[in-house]
C-alpha cells in the first residue's frame, strides 16, 4: 500500500549542486538546498582562484592585479621559441672541391 505525501510525510529532492537531499519546502528557486548551492562560481584565469561570477573584475579575473599581470604576459611575456638546425660545415663536405 502507497502512502501519500502529506505534511507527515515531506517530500525530499536533491540539490542540483552539491547533491544533498533537502525536504521541498525548504528548497531555494529551482532546486538548490540553500543560497550558497544557488551562487554561481567562475575561475580567474590568471590564478585559477574561484570566485562567485558577480565578484569578477572584467568578466575573467579576480582582482586588477590579475589582469595587470593577464595582460603583461600576454603583450611582454614569454614568447615561443623558433629552433633551427645550425649548418655544420662537415656537412657540406662533399661540396667542396680540393
Amino acid at each position: 500500500m502507497a502512502r501519500e505525501f502529506t505534511e507527515d510525510y515531506p517530500r525530499f529532492f536533491v540539490c542540483r549542486t552539491c547533491g544533498r537531499f533537502s525536504p521541498w519546502n525548504t528548497m531555494q528557486n529551482g532546486g538548490y538546498c540553500s543560497t550558497l548551492c544557488m551562487t554561481s562560481y567562475a575561475q580567474c584565469v590568471t590564478c585559477g582562484r574561484y570566485l562567485p561570477e558577480d565578484a569578477l573584475y572584467n568578466e575573467h579575473f579576480c582582482g586588477p592585479e590579475c589582469a595587470a599581470h593577464y595582460r603583461f604576459l600576454k603583450t611582454l611575456g614569454p614568447k615561443p621559441v623558433v629552433i633551427t638546425r645550425e649548418r655544420l660545415t662537415h656537412e657540406f663536405e662533399d661540396d667542396i672541391v680540393l
